[in-house]
């Protein structure tokens, strides 16, 4: 009796695959047109926003001191930070500041919300989008940012950091631009702060405290303020510095030196002093050095224009002194659909 012969398993080649034979059959020696063609290998979270950073060309953020403390002429100096760290808002308070990091990249950017989760969320993993479309409205309430919406995608402009924007459509001027608010200063926030993970790892006290010892050591290396005027100066409690600084000394990000005073009000009539610094690459002379880099990029720029430095800057062009114009869409409460 003859047996019938077993079906033969099906052919594991793919479909694609068994169109390129058929179209090179008889053709041993033609070469694969497509064979230098690969797939990039997928970003991690952080990879991705380390590419969008390294897209703006900064090597550090501008933010105004406006935004942690209000200017000495005010009787009220507690700011928006202050209200950022009473209300709980870390994740409306890391988005604000990664939108400042991008700002010059954002112009007619469209992102998902599952894109805009991940560059928040960064070394931490992404967040969730529930979590990042509160952050928007919460920033948008708070006119520090006007959201734009495409379909399903999503554009961020940064507004005036005071909050006191009332035009949506108002053009944002950085605040290291010529002439942008130099009485109340601003502070500059190293994109290591993004790129090392730090942004994520600190909760909100450490950073408060963080933002708060960079608008302090702008121009001095080091300095004092007790945490009994943390409240009636930053709106921050003593437990939120302690707290803060907790944090920042795990980092080691934070350097300290306790100084003792004769104090003759005190019981023993002496009573510690504590100077506070940041470490590098968050220390003031850092900060400074990097900026002078730049400077001295732009103008060997502007003297040479064939010499290549305008490229190889970071901050060169417009992205890191002047506002690019735009032509924005018009809003609509904050979000509104982009223009057609």
């Amino acid at each position: 009796m003859t047996s019938t012969p077993a079906t033969p398993p099906p052919d594991p080649t793919s479909f694609f695959d068994q169109l390129r034979g058929a179209m090179t059959s008889g053709r041993p020696d033609e070469p694969d047109p497509f064979a230098h063609v690969h797939d990039d290998d997928p970003l991690g979270d952080n990879e991705l926003r380390t590419v969008m950073l390294e897209r703006t060309r900064r090597t550090h953020v501008p933010l105004r001191k406006i935004f942690v403390q209000q200017p000495m002429t005010s009787t009220v100096r507690p700011s928006l930070l202050g209200e950022f760290v009473n209300s709980k808002k870390l994740l409306p308070l890391r988005t604000l500041l990664l939108v400042h990091a991008l700002e010059p990249m954002l112009e007619g950017t469209y992102w998902t919300l599952g894109v805009w989760a991940r560059l928040i969320g960064g070394t931490s993993g992404p967040q969730s989008p529930e979590a990042v479309s509160k952050a928007f409205r919460y920033l948008a309430q708070k006119r520090l940012i006007v959201v734009r919406q495409s379909g399903q995608a999503f554009n961020l402009t940064p507004l005036h950091e005071s909050g006191t924007e009332t035009d949506d459509d108002a053009k944002f001027v950085r605040a290291s631009a010529l002439g942008a608010d130099v009485g109340h200063g601003y502070l500059t926030i190293p994109v290591e702060f993004w790129k090392s993970g730090l942004v994520d790892r600190l909760k909100m006290p450490g950073l408060a405290m963080f933002l708060l010892c960079l608008s302090e050591t702008t121009e001095a290396s080091a300095f004092q303020v007790s945490q009994e005027r943390m409240q009636a100066w930053y709106g921050l409690s003593e437990r939120t510095a302690e707290r803060g600084y907790g944090e920042l000394r795990k980092e080691k990000v934070l350097l300290e030196r306790r100084q003792m005073v004769n104090e003759p009000n005190s019981p023993t009539t002496r009573t510690a002093r504590y100077h506070r610094a940041l470490a590098a690459p968050y220390s003031t002379a850092a900060r400074a050095r990097e900026q002078q880099a730049v400077r001295d990029r732009l103008r060997q720029a502007s003297s040479d224009p064939d010499s290549g430095a305008a490229a190889a800057s970071p901050d060169a062009a417009p992205a890191a002194d002047a506002a690019p114009a735009t032509e924005e869409a018009p809003t609509v409460a904050g979000v509104t659909p982009a223009a057609t």
